[in-house]
């Protein structure tokens, strides 16, 4: 004997497609590309900063730093692909 109402609710489900397994609200998703927008001010003052350096000959390149963001962004990347 079947439970014709137990079936009735997975159709119910069925049709209603899958649950999704995580979700998030408009506005933290609009929340947080606000706090990714960089700062155009900001920007600008920090390149000025730089010419200037550079045109002084005070400007130093941090080889250590920038082998370090390389490596990193090479790591993230592979770990990202799908396999």
């Amino acid at each position: 004997m079947v439970n014709e109402g137990a079936g009735a609710a997975t159709a119910s489900t069925l049709a209603k497609g899958p649950t999704p397994a995580a979700s998030i609200q408009i506005d933290v998703a609009a929340a947080i590309a606000a706090a990714k927008k960089p700062d155009k001010t900001s920007d600008v003052k920090l390149l000025n900063e730089i010419r200037a350096k550079i045109e002084s000959g005070e400007f130093e390149i941090d080889y250590d730093k920038v082998a370090e963001s390389i490596l990193g962004d090479a790591i993230a990347a592979s770990l990202s692909r799908v396999r």
